[in-house]
């Protein structure tokens, strides 16, 4: 995955996922939504409060595609592995 600048769509989930404790966000497919709650999500685990956190989908499928998968391709599979379970 090539990360370049971020979209209108990325750039407000990015923001909306900053200032809430939760989001929900709606749109089109493949507006760039996710890239932008990934981005949020690595700022939080990194900046935020110690302590277990939460990640919710759909459905386990959905979560992997959207939010995992990504992760691990930006990140790279030395910095980031998912167990299931």
């Amino acid at each position: 995955m090539r990360l370049t600048s971020l979209t209108g769509k990325q750039k407000a989930a990015w923001a909306a996922m900053a200032d809430h404790r939760m989001v929900i966000c709606d749109g089109s497919v493949r507006s760039g939504k996710s890239v932008g709650a990934d981005i949020a999500w690595l700022d939080f685990v990194r900046h935020g409060p110690a302590g277990s956190l939460l990640m919710a989908g759909k459905t386990q499928r959905t979560l992997e595609r959207n939010i995992i998968d990504p992760l691990i391709e930006i990140l790279g599979p030395r910095r980031c592995r998912y167990v299931a379970g």
